[in-house]
């Protein structure tokens, strides 16, 4: 999360050290945390890295047993990839507990979502709204609105530009909001 709202926070024209360029200096973490989803709203086109380590607490009875057991560990996932407006190809790896690596791609191009495994892609099937509600460009700003209690850890100059570290916890209720209408279009779930 701490790289999303430099990449933001530097989109949105921080720089220049701490001096009078520094666009940053004085606000509150809240502030940046706001002024950063204004900024990554205007932004189209970019490239997303991901390393991102999720825990999930599964309760009884709510997922097959082998689902449930798959993240009864940390799940981790490594990727990157291109976003283009509507468009993403994201290429990733992902450890999941008791399974080998397994390395994988989501791609939604021409309105249509396909997931790769194993060298073969396949069209996800998932009704045309649910498939038009996912807008690639809007990753970066819904993934910093879902930050609760940001905390500014630390200041760094990158090509001349000043960074600000934000550490935050993540509103769990927000990021279900905004995946349960996805998630709703999927059957059985």
């Amino acid at each position: 999360m701490a790289l999303i709202l430099a990449m933001a926070v530097g989109a949105a024209g921080c720089g220049g050290g701490d001096g009078p360029n520094d666009r940053a200096a004085g606000l509150t973490p809240d502030e940046l945390v706001r002024q950063s989803i204004t900024a990554t709203e205007a932004i189209n086109a970019f490239r997303i890295n991901a390393d991102v380590t999720l825990t999930a607490d599964v309760a009884a009875g709510t997922l097959p047993k082998l689902v449930a057991d798959a993240f009864a560990g940390p799940v981790k996932v490594v990727g990157e990839g291109p976003v283009n407006g509507d468009d993403l190809s994201f290429d990733f790896d992902a450890t999941v507990q008791g399974l080998p690596p397994l390395q994988a791609n989501v791609t939604k191009v021409g309105g249509e979502l396909f997931a790769g495994v194993l060298g073969t892609d396949y069209r996800v099937a998932l009704p045309r709204p649910a498939v038009a509600a996912i807008v690639p460009a809007r990753l970066p700003s819904m993934l910093l609105t879902w930050i609760a209690t940001p905390r500014i850890v630390g200041r760094e100059d990158v090509d001349d530009r000043t960074a600000v570290h934000v550490n935050a916890t993540i509103d769990s209720q927000r990021v279900l909001d905004d995946l349960a209408p996805l998630l709703a279009s999927v059957a059985g779930v």
